[in-house]
């Protein structure tokens, strides 16, 4: 999978075209920027304190996880967690990517 680059102005530019759902959730990964976080996680939290509803889980989330992950503003790992992209991950990152002579 090929790993697209984001400046931050590239970056601000994406968040502005974002739906309101898109943006909180953005804004709660940006909260837990240091851990990946699981969608259940993410849409009971979204349910709770947005819809004032229980009983929210993944399906909640991930449809609006994944468009993030594509828009690059996010990354997923291997088990289905998010977490928003840094500068600095995104430094290290590309770091990992660079092959050593």
């Amino acid at each position: 999978m090929e790993r697209i680059t984001l400046t931050p102005n590239d970056m601000k530019t994406k968040e502005q075209e974002l739906t309101p759902k898109q943006q909180w959730m953005l804004n709660f990964l940006k909260v837990h920027s240091n851990e990946f976080v699981s969608p259940t996680y993410v849409g009971r939290s979204y349910g709770h304190y947005v819809l004032n509803t229980p009983g929210h889980h993944s399906s909640t989330a991930s449809p609006t996880l994944l468009k993030l992950t594509k828009m690059g503003l996010i990354e997923r790992n291997k088990k289905g967690h998010y977490k928003y992209i840094t500068i600095a991950s995104e430094n290290k990152q590309s770091d990992e990517n660079k092959k050593s002579y």
